[in-house]
């Protein structure tokens, strides 16, 4: 239907121009001039304009012109090697004045034969070089598809024009916009800019690179760059246009970017519009598609408005043969333009033709110089390959088909095709050099390089476009120098910023902005103590069970074990342990001495076997701190269950044992004169280790039935895992019970024997010895219950029980038979035995001392009296009585 409705337009149109061909109208200047192959070329020579009156507006000074001239001096190039060409090239040029209906309304003569003079002469063109604009080209595509004429684009860089089935004869050798879209979204990525501003053109170039800046923004999970706003000017955009967007983009002081898809037009009345409105030089920083390119021209009149912008164009090398080709062209003998005496009045700003309208304007001399602030278009290599890459795709068809080029004016579809599919598999050298080269791939897309600029001010104060680096999809962005920014675009001479929001400090995720629904929007929040946070665009997240954020919080590591006894410096850990040292030197000072000394007769009448026994009890009890501080394991949790009764069991045991012997002594010795069973020291020391085996049993069974387990508690402040003992407080309780049934038991004991008469005073202090032990153990219980939560306290409470205990035992068993030892060896004596009725002793550890066992109340029976000191602890200060 789309193509019926063409038909239908060319068929009216070639009616309307045969009627103004045949009345002599000639309504637009185009080159022409005679040779055997012909190929068109569409150049906007003119300006685009919104008065419908006008076709055309002002000349372009360089797009139109110097373009139009590379053409012309590449066929030059051609014609002047015709031994290697084999054929003669000529040229159709015609202006599009870069619009698009206009453009279509002058492609239509590439279809019709010449009126006028030459209305017999047939001037058939074999393809087409052209157009600029994407829009332009995109229109004239869908004529040429019809009659079947290929066309290459020199400039044309819209993602529209690769659909291969809707434009099956277009070429091009400028990569696509999915290109340029990526080269500008890796400028801002390497700059940081993420709050940007868009200003496009109305239509496939600008609006479709919009499209696709975004929808790669999406697609390359850069969700982080958002768009302050999106303006697009439409095609005939007047000034009050440019003066809202401006408007616009001036109300967000953070996005100092603006992305721009304009051509050179639009973007001078968009800096005319800054200039209008009042904006200071640096305001905004503009990034330029290619559209704005190296353009001198485009920023003429507003050099400091356009200073530090950033552009880029595909890469390409000036041809040195073409400016001094453009350089030699003066007005009076370049007569095959038409336009060149136009461009030379623009230039110079002078008038060949003196008139009314100009009567304050120089006359041209034709001697100006040209090369005057004269700089190579951006273009101008692209329209020479086009041209080229034509002339060897012909020269091609003329070897396979000998007949064309013998009469290239009867060219059909067979040869129309056959030149398509050789254009496609074509591949030369540019004529740029740099081992550049023109070739298609499947899509018909050309090796992709592009070059960056930026417009800079000089050391002569002059502004022009820098190269500062390169980009290819392997190595991507390649910065060769770093831009240079002026003061009016950031204080400090640094990258500028263009964010919404500032980089949230490290530990603090990003909350975005509901209201404003763009993601480079945010507040700060720190995370929680628990949370780390991978990356700045990610939210907190959860460390894993066992694991703590890393200083930065980037990642998490893992937590350190923690334990009452991995450090010295921790005072829970440093008591217990300095408690239990000084215990351990002050039980083997006192072993020594009952070792020296042991067959004197106050260590002799303590019984020594049962002695040695307590003291190896205390020795466990100050060892058992050093198990239960440092780094539990299975091995150190098994042996926390065995020392923590063990040790106790051994001295209650022992200290039982001693009062159970004494008071069977006593009281069998009040109604019997034989000697009681069972208190020789090896009887002794047997029942000792019996009442310690079943302590042992006991323990045994507990590891059987429970095996020891090191747990992991995860403290949270601070967070740490806190490694343990698996004992809970009950176990604990139980694993003492049968040490407190020995305890009770030498208390009652201790208590019995509390009156036996001097020489055995011995069992009041083991009865201190029993009561201290109660009452600290009577306060371990609920201290130790109340403290389940707190590790530390927990494990303190429970070492320095055991050691006080032990200390307490040494203390009160010990310390008064050392005294006198070491300080009152004058008491250190036996007394000697009566005549009288006696009964059998325990001064000796080897045989029975006898004592007195009845005589009469009146009888005082006259006893040694041992020299008394009032201030000795010790012993009695009188004697007993018989």
């Amino acid at each position: 239907m789309a193509s019926f409705q063409l038909m239908i337009y060319i068929f009216v149109w070639l009616l309307i121009n045969g009627i103004l061909c045949l009345a002599g109208d000639h309504r637009s200047a185009r080159i022409e001039f005679g040779s055997q192959i012909v190929i068109g070329g569409l150049f906007p020579v003119h300006r685009k304009v919104s008065n419908e009156d006008e076709r055309c507006g002002p000349i372009l000074l360089e797009k139109g012109i110097q373009r139009l001239e590379a053409m012309l001096y590449a066929i030059d190039q051609i014609n002047k090697n015709l031994s290697y060409w084999k054929f003669s090239m000529d040229a159709t040029i015609l202006d599009t004045c870069s619009s698009d209906s206009y453009a279509l309304e002058q492609s239509l003569q590439f279809l019709h034969y010449s009126c006028g003079p030459n209305a017999n002469i047939s001037r058939k063109v074999v393809a087409v070089v052209g157009a600029s604009n994407s829009v332009v080209s995109a229109s004239v595509a869908n004529i040429f598809r019809l009659f079947q004429i290929p066309q290459v684009s020199y400039a044309s860089t819209s993602e529209e024009l690769d659909d291969l089935h809707k434009y099956p004869y277009f070429f091009r050798v400028v990569p696509s916009d999915k290109f340029q879209v990526r080269v500008i979204l890796d400028i801002l990525l390497e700059f940081g800019w993420t709050y940007v501003s868009l200003v496009a053109s109305k239509g496939e170039y600008g609006e479709n690179a919009v499209q696709n800046l975004k929808d790669l923004v999406r697609e390359t999970s850069h969700e982080g760059i958002c768009f302050a706003t999106v303006e697009v000017l439409p095609r005939d955009a007047a000034d009050q246009h440019y003066d809202a967007v401006i408007r616009r983009l001036s109300l967000n002081d953070k996005a100092k970017v603006v992305v721009v898809f304009l051509n050179e037009d639009k973007i001078s009345k968009l800096l005319d519009s800054c200039e209008r409105s009042g904006i200071n030089a640096g305001r905004f920083i503009w990034l330029g598609s290619d559209g704005w390119g190296a353009k001198v021209r485009t920023v003429q009149n507003h050099e400091d408005l356009a200073e530090g912008a950033i552009t880029i164009l595909p890469k390409r090398y000036p041809i040195d043969d073409f400016d001094n080709y453009f350089k030699s062209l003066k007005p009076f003998s370049n007569t095959r333009n038409p336009w060149f005496k136009e461009f030379w009045e623009e230039q110079f700003d002078c008038v060949f033709k003196k008139t009314t309208s100009a009567k304050r304007r120089k006359i041209c001399t034709g001697t100006e110089d040209l090369s005057k602030d004269y700089q190579q278009e951006g273009l101008v290599p692209m329209v020479i390959d086009s041209v080229q890459l034509l002339a060897t795709a012909i020269k091609t068809l003329c070897k396979e088909e000998p007949k064309f080029c013998k009469d290239p004016e009867k060219i059909d579809t067979k040869y129309r095709n056959s030149l398509i599919e050789i254009i496609g598999n074509t591949t030369l050298q540019s004529s740029q050099g740099h081992n550049m080269v023109i070739s298609f791939d499947k899509t018909r897309s050309v090796p992709v390089n592009y070059t960056i600029f930026q417009y800079q001010q000089s050391r002569d104060n002059k502004c022009s476009y820098k190269l500062i680096g390169e980009w290819n999809p392997s190595d991507r962005l390649k910065l060769q120098d770093d831009p240079v920014w002026s003061k009016g675009v950031t204080d400090d001479l640094r990258r500028p910023l263009s964010t919404c929001s500032e980089e949230c400090a490290h530990g603090q995720e990003r909350i975005r902005n509901m209201e404003s629904n763009r993601q480079c929007c945010w507040t700060c929040r720190p995370c929680d103590d628990t949370y780390y946070l991978p990356e700045p665009s990610k939210p907190c997240m959860p460390c894993p069970e066992g694991q703590i954020p890393s200083e930065d919080r980037k990642s998490c590591v893992d937590l350190q074990a923690e334990f009452i006894g991995k450090s010295l410096a921790n005072p829970w850990a440093v008591i217990p342990l300095v408690f239990s040292i000084l215990g351990l030197i002050s039980t083997s000072a006192v072993f020594v001495i009952f070792f020296m000394n042991h067959k004197t007769p106050i260590i002799m009448a303590s019984g020594r076997e049962l002695c040695y026994v307590i003291l190896i009890g205390i020795v466990l009890c100050y060892c058992f701190p050093f198990i239960v501080l440092f780094r539990p394991t299975d091995i150190s949790c098994g042996a926390l269950r065995i020392g923590m009764g063990l040790g106790l069991s051994v001295c209650y045991s022992a200290i039982f044992t001693k009062t159970n012997r004494l008071s069977r002594i006593f009281e069998v010795s009040l109604k019997f004169t034989k000697r009681p069973s069972y208190i020789s020291p090896e009887s002794q020391v047997m029942i000792c280790v019996c009442l310690v085996l079943i302590q042992i049993t006991l323990t045994v069974l507990w590891l059987i039935i429970k095996p020891p387990i090191v747990l992991q508690k995860l403290v949270p402040s601070p967070r740490m895992w806190v490694i343990y003992c698996g004992v809970d407080g009950i176990s604990v309780l139980l694993g003492l019970l049968y040490n407190m049934v020995l305890l009770i038991l030498c208390t009652v004991y201790a208590y019995k024997t509390r009156n036996i008469p001097e020489n055995f005073n011995e069992t009041k202090w083991i009865s201190f010895t029993m009561y201290s032990s109660c009452i600290i153990w009577l306060a371990f219980i609920p201290i130790f219950c109340s403290a389940m939560q707190d590790y530390k306290v927990q494990t303190t409470i429970l070492s320095m029980s055991v050691s006080a205990s032990g200390t307490v035992t040494l203390v009160c068993i010990f310390l008064p038979k050392i005294y006198i030892v070491l300080f009152h060896p004058e008491r250190n004596v036996r007394y000697p035995s009566s005549t009288a009725t006696s009964g059998t002793g325990t001064c000796d550890s080897n045989q029975a001392v006898r004592y007195l066992r009845t005589v009469p109340k009146a009888l005082d029976v006259p006893q040694p009296a041992p020299v008394q000191r009032p201030d000795s602890p010790f012993l009695f200060n009188q004697n007993h009585r018989i």
